[in-house]
């Protein structure tokens, strides 16, 4: 309502202007006098309020801050947590080469006893090796061990 409007310069300058714009509104002209927008609404209601704007501020900076601290948190503790399971599978798979490679030297030393003739050695060898590293070659040096070891058969050797 520019009429009614505080500062003396956003209003009519006579009351002929005053005049001029019902007249415009009556005969369903455009008007020259706006409605007051939404920032001059705000900047008012800021003015009137000036503590509950200030409140209200501090509480948006306050959670602003808060949500990029929590961002800023949450992709430190993201990415340490993708190091560390890279370094877990890193880790494992050392391990599992580990194994591997313990299991076959097992095979071979059981192989170099099968050849000495040293059958408790051999059949020590093939009895620590883990269950599901077993392949072709164990079941092949079990078997030769089988045909150099004695049959024993209610206590006599066959």
């Amino acid at each position: 309502m520019k009429c009614l409007h505080k500062e003396p310069s956003k209003r009519f300058s006579s009351a002929q202007e005053l005049a001029d714009e019902l007249g415009r509104y009556l005969r369903g002209e455009p008007i020259l006098s706006r409605p007051v927008g939404r920032i001059e609404r705000a900047l008012k209601w800021k003015r009137r309020n000036q503590r509950l704007f200030a409140a209200l501020a501090f509480a948006a900076a306050a959670l602003l801050l808060g949500t990029g601290f929590s961002l800023l948190f949450g992709i430190k503790f993201q990415r340490a947590y993708e190091g560390e399971a890279k370094q877990r599978q890193e880790t494992a798979k050392e391990v599992t080469r580990f194994e591997t490679m313990h299991y076959i030297d097992q095979i071979g030393a059981a192989q170099v006893s099968l050849q000495a003739n040293d059958l408790a050695t051999a059949e020590h060898q093939l009895n620590n090796c883990r269950w599901d590293l077993r392949h072709v070659e164990h079941a092949y040096l079990r078997k030769l061990l089988a045909q150099k070891l004695p049959r024993v058969l209610w206590g006599m050797t066959v």
